[in-house]
């Protein structure tokens, strides 16, 4: 059950679910972001580690408070729970590496923000 915060009332504190983080990744693409991009930092450092720490049981309690649908249950069993050959320490490290690179640029001012000079 969804509170009027928007969590799970059995895990207020946990992570959004993907396909809510996400909005645009469809069940089918959610391998791919799951090793690459903006994406990888939030599963390594939020999703993983929460879903990682769920029983079988709360795992289900946790999609059915989020009303995931069939799709969205297979996608992440299959990308959570049977992906043997990741490798999650050495994954968290280039993540890390990724964050650090790109976090160290300046950021630029957006076109409005230069237009209005805010």
């Amino acid at each position: 059950m969804l509170t009027a915060q928007g969590r799970v009332e059995h895990y207020p504190d946990a992570p959004q679910p993907p396909w809510i983080v996400f909005p645009h990744t469809e069940p089918g693409e959610l391998a791919p972001h799951v090793r690459q991009g903006v994406a990888e930092p939030w599963f390594d450092r939020e999703w993983r580690p929460f879903w990682t720490s769920l029983t079988p049981i709360q795992r289900d309690l946790y999609l059915d408070g989020w009303q995931a649908s069939p799709e969205w249950r297979e996608a992440i069993a299959f990308v959570f729970e049977s992906f043997s050959e990741l490798d999650v320490d050495q994954d968290a490290k280039e993540s890390e590496e990724y964050l650090r690179a790109n976090s160290s640029h300046p950021k630029r001012c957006s076109l409005l923000n230069r237009l209005f000079k805010r």
